[in-house]
């Protein structure tokens, strides 16, 4: 319910951004400590240039679950910003304790958990009511998922990093999931459209497989299979599950239902009174999603079983 006002700096950090990320890349590949750290400061400055764009925006939206949401993500996406810049720079001089492996493994989780995850959430408390015509879930339960798994990465984070015992830590992401998933289930029960659509079979998937990462997240913290090769497959399993099954799926279904309704916007709603217009479900074939899906949940299973 606010606009940003700042969309300059949007676009500088939308450029600063693209630049960063795939000057990464072409460095993780050549194994370039130097370039790396260049360009991981190039994404710091265009997240810098982000905040201050969208921090004021978010000083006036109405308080809520997606206001919480946005400040802890924002709060994640620094924690994991500064976890990355420390690891880059110890690779060039190592200065911190402990095993390399499990520093990553903690920015991971900062990563996609306390920043990622928790950003999800509070758009899905919004998006997911509207579209499909139910209740919004409880202010106070949302808030407490979302407050349980930004606490639960960070602690979990923090034992990562230290090399304390992880599965300790990993009860508050859990005890999220579950809240979060009793909170979709109550929507979908009240929801007053029947047909679910192919962007939001996506979405809705997603949540199968956060709940394997978390079972196979869970097997990793009891270091299950430790010292055999399984201990080397389970971390790809639980990755490819968070970033293709979860992150993945609900950011295509999201992104299903919002394009075609911005397209809309810009496009037909200025002609609204002067002719017939396409509906929403006119500007992308369903077919085609539907097909989409399928294929992706073949292939989704087929990866994780072949990891």
């Amino acid at each position: 319910g606010v606009t940003v006002a700042r969309t300059g700096l949007v676009r500088w950090a939308a450029a600063c951004y693209f630049v960063g990320t795939v000057g990464m890349v072409l460095h993780f590949a050549r194994l370039s400590w130097n370039g790396l750290v260049l360009s991981a400061l190039a994404v710091t400055l265009a997240v810098v240039l982000f905040f201050a764009a969208v921090l004021p925006v978010l000083a006036r939206a109405p308080a809520g679950p997606v206001r919480l949401a946005f400040a802890l993500a924002y709060a994640g996406l620094a924690l994991t910003m500064t976890a990355g810049l420390l690891i880059g720079l110890d690779r060039r001089c190592a200065f911190l304790s402990g095993a390399p492996m499990d520093h990553l493994a903690a920015h991971l989780t900062l990563g996609l958990f306390a920043t990622f995850t928790v950003a999800i959430w509070g758009v899905s408390s919004k998006l997911l009511p509207m579209f499909l015509l139910a209740p919004a879930p409880d202010p106070r339960r949302q808030k407490a998922a979302l407050l349980l798994i930004w606490c639960g990465a960070v602690l979990l984070a923090a034992a990562l990093w230290f090399g304390w015992p992880a599965a300790p830590f990993a009860a508050l992401p859990a005890a999220a999931f579950f809240l979060q998933l009793s909170l979709m289930r109550r929507l979908l029960g009240a929801r007053r459209r029947g047909r679910i659509d192919a962007g939001f079979r996506y979405a809705l998937s997603a949540y199968a497989d956060l709940v394997a990462a978390g079972v196979v997240g869970f097997l990793i913290a009891l270091g299950v299979g430790k010292g055999t090769l399984l201990s080397l497959r389970l971390p790809w399993v639980y990755g490819f599950l968070v970033l293709g099954g979860w992150l993945l799926q609900t950011v295509v279904g999201m992104l299903s239902k919002i394009l075609p309704f911005l397209v809309w916007q810009a496009v037909y709603a200025r002609r609204a009174g002067m002719g017939p217009l396409p509906k929403l479900s006119d500007l992308s074939p369903e077919r085609l999603q539907v097909a989409g899906f399928v294929l992706f949940r073949i292939a989704a299973v087929g990866l994780t079983v072949a990891l």
